[in-house]
């Protein structure tokens, strides 16, 4: 978010979840700018190995899948 009157000095307050089985595919994370005069936020851009998530699920059965109860 850009400095402004209402919001105060430069912040960035927006975020991204994972859990933490998924965390090992992080590959990147980084802000995109976006003009002002578009948003007053700017772009979380969370970069992902693709082949990484279906390995993590192969090998590890019921992660984020539900189970029975």
């Amino acid at each position: 978010m850009n400095a402004c009157e209402t919001h105060g000095p430069d912040s960035r307050i927006d975020r991204i979840y994972t859990t933490s089985e998924l965390l090992g595919a992080v590959v990147s994370v980084d802000v995109i700018e976006v003009p002002e005069e578009i948003s007053d936020h700017h772009i979380v851009r969370l970069t992902l190995d693709a082949d990484r998530p279906a390995d993590i699920l192969d090998g590890q059965p019921g992660v984020l899948q539900p189970t029975a109860a």
